[in-house]
């Protein structure tokens, strides 16, 4: 029917390593695809990550997963960009090629 998974993720907040979720592959299959589903699933999984000792979840989510987050009550809070060093990776596998 649907399947919705979360990777665990350490952060460091003030000086401190805390443990949360990046929210991933939130998934229906075509027969099923309704928003009440959706829903269900998709608060199930968030609250079982709001449990002790986890302190955050984040999520990458496309249009339609934002719907599905505003739907249940969760607005956007914030961005995080991804900056890859693409550059020093480049160069070391320049070297190790050459």
């Amino acid at each position: 029917m649907g399947a919705a998974a979360a990777f665990p993720r350490k952060m460091t907040f003030d000086g401190k390593e805390k443990r949360g979720w990046v929210l991933g592959d939130f998934c229906f299959g075509e027969r099923f695809r309704s928003l009440g589903p959706a829903l269900q699933l998709q608060r199930a999984c968030l609250e079982s990550l709001a449990q002790e000792p986890n302190a955050f979840t984040y999520d990458f989510p496309s249009q339609s997963m934002m719907a599905i987050y505003k739907r249940i009550g969760i607005a956007q809070s914030g961005s995080l960009v991804r900056w890859p060093s693409l550059l020093k990776r480049k160069a070391k596998l320049k070297r190790s090629l050459l």
